[in-house]
C-alpha cells in the first residue's frame, strides 16, 4: 500500500479555501489505519488531533511524502464532514512521487468549503475514487486540476464507478481556469453527479468521460467547454 501524508497548509493559523476563511486545519497522518473515523489518524499543528467535523473548519492537503497509511478511506457506516478538502500530490523538490488517492466506498461525506484536486510540485495524480456512498457539497465548488509553483504533468482525477454513488456539488471546473492551471479528469462510469446553479466549466486541459453514469444540471444552466457553450 502506498504511504502518504495529508499535510497542513496554515498561515498565521488562518486557512483560506474557495474564498472562505477558517481558523483550524488538521493533518491526516494515518498512524494506525486508513480510517477517517479514528482520532489517532489525525494531528493538529503537530499535536494529537480529533475526528474532523464541519464545526472544526478543517482543510486538508494530500502529499506524496511516505508517512501515512493510504488510501484515506470513507466507508459504509461513516458519517463524516469537513470544511473543505484539498487533495494534492507532491512536495518541493520531490521526484518520483506516488499518486495520492482518497477513496470512498460508502457512508456520507459533507463538505462545507469546496474541493480541489491537483498537484503541487510533482508529476503525480491526486485521485478521488468514489465507488459508493454520498458526497454532499451542494453549496460549494469543485476544481479538478490545479497546480502549485510549476507546470506539472500530474492531474486531479475523479473516478465514479458504482451505480449507487452520488455526488452533489454547486459547480464543477475542469481544470482551474486561471493562474496555475493543471490537468483535470472526470470519469463518470457509474453513479450520479448533481451539479447546481454554478454549472460545469471545462477547458482544453480537462476531460470528462460519461460512460454509464448520470450527470444532472440545475435549471437551465449552461455547459461551457472551451470556447463553446451548450444548454444544460
Amino acid at each position: 500500500m502506498c504511504r502518504k501524508l495529508l499535510l497542513l497548509i496554515c498561515v498565521a493559523f488562518v486557512v483560506v479555501l474557495a474564498g472562505k476563511t477558517f481558523a483550524a486545519a488538521e493533518w491526516w497522518v494515518g498512524h494506525v489505519s486508513s480510517d477517517w473515523d479514528d482520532s489517532r489518524n489525525w494531528h493538529y499543528q503537530g499535536l494529537p488531533g480529533w475526528i474532523p467535523t464541519s464545526a472544526d473548519g478543517v482543510n486538508m492537503v494530500v502529499s506524496g511524502i511516505p508517512e501515512a497509511n493510504f488510501p484515506l478511506l470513507i466507508q459504509a457506516g461513516d458519517d463524516v464532514a469537513c470544511a473543505g478538502m484539498w487533495a494534492y500530490a507532491g512536495e518541493p523538490n520531490e521526484t518520483g512521487a506516488p499518486d495520492c488517492q482518497w477513496t470512498m466506498t460508502g457512508g456520507t461525506l459533507a463538505i462545507h468549503a469546496g474541493i480541489t484536486l491537483g498537484c503541487m510540485w510533482a508529476d503525480a495524480n491526486a485521485t478521488f475514487a468514489l465507488s459508493g456512498g454520498e458526497v454532499n457539497a451542494v453549496d460549494e465548488a469543485m476544481i479538478i486540476g490545479a497546480h502549485n509553483k510549476i507546470v506539472s504533468t500530474g492531474a486531479g482525477v475523479v473516478n465514479m464507478t458504482a451505480p449507487g454513488a452520488t455526488f452533489s456539488v454547486k459547480s464543477v471546473t475542469i481544470p482551474l481556469q486561471t493562474g496555475l492551471k493543471g490537468r483535470g479528469i472526470f470519469n463518470l462510469n457509474a453513479g450520479t453527479i448533481n451539479i447546481g446553479d454554478g454549472g460545469l466549466v471545462m477547458s482544453a486541459e480537462g476531460s470528462m468521460d460519461i460512460t454509464n453514469g448520470t450527470m444532472t444540471l440545475a435549471g437551465d444552466r449552461m455547459i461551457e467547454i472551451g470556447d463553446y457553450s451548450v444548454p444544460g
